[in-house]
């Protein structure tokens, strides 16, 4: 009787987090253990590309769905980014500007939610573009770095 009530609960608590994070205006996934997509909401749909709406599963993980669009920096954080190191290391999905779409700088937080052996990852993706073309600006050195990933904002006129 007691599994069957926390049973319930927990499915309860799945409903409330699905609907809070299908109306915030934040970007959430959740992982499998392979580091597969098993939910994204529909900012994180958008963000990735993704299929809306649809229950099929992704076949790719999540890495090889951000390689295709992103550039992960800085790379080191990414090698083992879904073992635990004991250090907190800052993470960015990085896309250049083109001539269709702007630079954009997504903070990838991520925390661990061991639910019963079946491990899991709560991926919060947040856009922070803004806040790097501010930091950029007052700091000449990091013009360089933002242009070899040809993300600095062009300025018109001729030099």
């Amino acid at each position: 009787m007691h599994f069957i009530y926390l049973k319930r609960r927990l499915v309860m608590e799945q409903t409330k987090f699905e609907w809070i994070v299908e109306k915030i205006n934040e970007a959430f996934l959740i992982l499998n253990e392979n580091g597969e997509i098993v939910y994204a909401n529909p900012h994180a749909q958008f963000f990735l590309n993704l299929p809306t709406y649809t229950d099929a599963p992704i076949k790719e993980t999540f890495l090889e769905v951000v390689n295709k669009h992103f550039k992960c920096e800085p790379a080191k954080a990414w090698t083992l980014w879904l073992k635990p190191t004991g250090q907190s290391m800052s993470r960015y999905l990085v896309r250049a500007e083109t001539s269709t779409s702007q630079a954009l700088w997504l903070r990838v937080d991520m925390v661990e939610m061991d639910i019963e052996t079946n491990q899991q990852y709560l991926i919060h993706l947040r856009d922070v573009t803004e806040t790097m073309f501010l930091r950029t600006e007052k700091k000449p050195s990091s013009k360089s770095f933002l242009q070899k990933l040809g993300l600095h904002k062009k300025t018109g006129g001729t030099a």
